[in-house]
């Protein structure tokens, strides 16, 4: 059991040091003109999904998706 602690310790202190070595070297590219990673762009349209389908309002939409209806939202957005 003893062991079982010592390697949930070396494995919190190993990620504790990676991630202050990535904050403090520079090692993760922040600036506003890099493109996002893959893993980036996963997790933020997976927040997205999860957020919207969570606050959406109750229902079937009331608006047919027509050509019309799409040019008028175009216009109006």
């Amino acid at each position: 059991m003893r062991i079982f602690f010592a390697g949930v310790i070396a494995t919190l202190l190993v990620l504790a040091a990676g991630i202050f070595a990535v904050s403090t070297w520079g090692l993760y590219p922040i600036g506003a003109d890099n493109p996002p990673s893959a893993l980036e762009r996963s997790l933020a349209e997976r927040a997205m999904d999860v957020y919207a389908d969570k606050h959406k309002p109750q229902g079937d939409n009331p608006v047919d998706i027509t050509s019309a209806h799409l040019q008028e939202g175009a216009k109006t957005y």
